[in-house]
């Protein structure tokens, strides 16, 4: 008897979960944790790899959860759902009109895709879904002090790691988010 496992499924629906759940718990703080105008809560897009939708809330001022929704352009155009944890570094330079910061993280994510991504082609090799470790490795992050915006550059290491597994595989985008 085969036995059907959806660990893509229940890792990011905990990963959901959990991310929400924090949102929720974050914002009943009275002061914002992050520099700038603006709440704790980020919403916004990014346009490179992956191109989509982000959402970023700051847990404290240094730390701050981030997901992620859309495609992968240079990735075959698969879908990619992500979720990291991200820890950034004290300000590199401030002054009146905005912030600099770094950062680095950790998460997961699942890619899917309707079309060959890897190796030999089989009849089921054009509907696929697969794990990925997500670690951003070079944030870099601009907080404006005067309207609640932000625009970021990240690079980040993704190996998929689940068949077909790729260890080569490395995002980065260029994005905005509005500060609730």
């Amino acid at each position: 008897m085969r036995r059907r496992h959806a660990p893509a499924r229940t890792t990011a629906a905990l990963a959901l979960a959990l991310a929400s759940s924090l949102a929720l718990a974050s914002s009943a703080a009275a002061q914002p944790k992050r520099t700038g105008k603006g709440g704790d809560i980020g919403l916004g897009a990014t346009l490179g790899d992956p191109t989509g939708a982000t959402f970023k809330v700051f847990l404290h001022p240094r730390h701050a959860l981030e997901s992620g929704l859309g495609f992968g352009p240079f990735h075959r155009g698969g879908g990619r759902l992500h979720f990291a944890y991200l820890f950034h570094s004290r300000a590199w330079r401030s002054d009146e009109g905005f912030s600099l910061h770094g950062y680095v993280g950790l998460g997961v994510g699942v890619a899917f895709w309707y079309k060959r991504y890897l190796g030999p082609v089989l009849p089921t090799d054009f509907q696929r879904a697969a794990l990925f470790v997500r670690a951003p490795v070079l944030g870099l992050a601009f907080h404006m002090h005067e309207i609640p915006l932000d625009v970021f550059l990240e690079t980040a290491y993704s190996p998929i790691v689940t068949p077909p597994a790729s260890f080569w595989n490395v995002d980065f985008a260029l994005g905005a988010r509005y500060w609730f």
